[in-house]
């Protein structure tokens, strides 16, 4: 959905990678959804959380893009995932350390 006024802005990619933390995940979400910048798109990787449902983050926000990877994968391979597939400009990794 380009209207004029995106056009006028380039196409923002926010990539967020989810391991076990579904909620936080949702914190973040809802928080993006103040965001006033009129060109983004944003991606979540589910690192294949092994006790979280991360489902839910779809269902909540179905017009986001989502990945959930089948195995655990190295960090580097979690970020190249949505960018094979993103479209912005300029894009912003989100990304959380689980300790």
């Amino acid at each position: 959905m380009n209207t004029e006024k995106q056009k006028n802005f380039p196409l923002v990619s926010v990539i967020t990678i989810n391991y076990n933390q579904s909620g936080v995940t949702i914190e973040f979400l809802n928080s993006m959804q103040h965001c006033t910048y009129p060109n983004l798109e944003i991606w979540v990787v589910d690192n294949a959380s092994p006790t979280d449902n991360p489902e839910i983050i779809k269902e909540k926000f179905p017009a986001i893009n989502f990945i959930k990877s089948k195995k655990i994968l190295v960090l580097p391979v979690e970020i190249i995932l949505p960018f094979v597939k993103q479209k912005g400009n300029i894009c912003f990794l989100l990304t959380m350390i689980q300790k």
